[in-house]
């Protein structure tokens, strides 16, 4: 979960760093930390709603991205960047049009809602009686406390 959460701000803080001096990255002292409040809140919301939310549909059903046992250490982290771009992508209109009728920090919020459930419902769910990292059918071998595909501890799941 915390590749996940990395991939999530990866794009933000890219952000920033982009757009940092026209929110008043520039200015001395207070002015730097007023100008960064709005912008800050905004994407920490949509990146707490996002981690909310994964954590239900991981709950409901484990997700093979979320796990600690992948295949490949970067695939949570690539879904959490798809996540921020697609958010960042469906919140610059909704900021724009709807920022007269409520808090930018809730349209950041709500707009990462579609994008989440879109990755996170494509993403593998976790099989039970299948070893996490290679797939292997381990239901037989369970006295062993190891794959016998790939040598990995089994771990409980489903």
């Amino acid at each position: 979960m915390i590749r996940f959460a990395l991939g999530l701000a990866l794009p933000y803080l890219g952000l920033f760093a982009y757009q940092g001096h026209e929110w008043g990255l520039g200015l001395n002292d207070l002015g730097r930390w007023k100008a960064l409040r709005e912008p800050a809140m905004g994407f920490s919301a949509a990146v707490l709603t996002v981690l909310l939310l994964a954590i239900l549909l991981n709950y409901r059903r484990p997700k093979r991205v979320l796990s600690r046992g992948t295949k490949t250490a970067l695939r949570p982290v690539w879904a959490g960047v798809a996540i921020s771009v697609l958010t960042i992508l469906i919140a610059i209109p909704v900021v724009v049009f709807g920022s007269a009728y409520a808090p930018d920090w809730a349209l950041l919020s709500v707009s990462s809602i579609p994008p989440a459930l879109l990755v996170l419902l494509l993403c593998k769910s976790i099989r039970p009686g299948r070893c996490l990292a290679c797939g292997f059918d381990v239901r037989a071998s369970l006295d062993a406390g190891r794959c016998p595909e790939c040598g990995r501890p089994i771990m409980a799941h489903g």
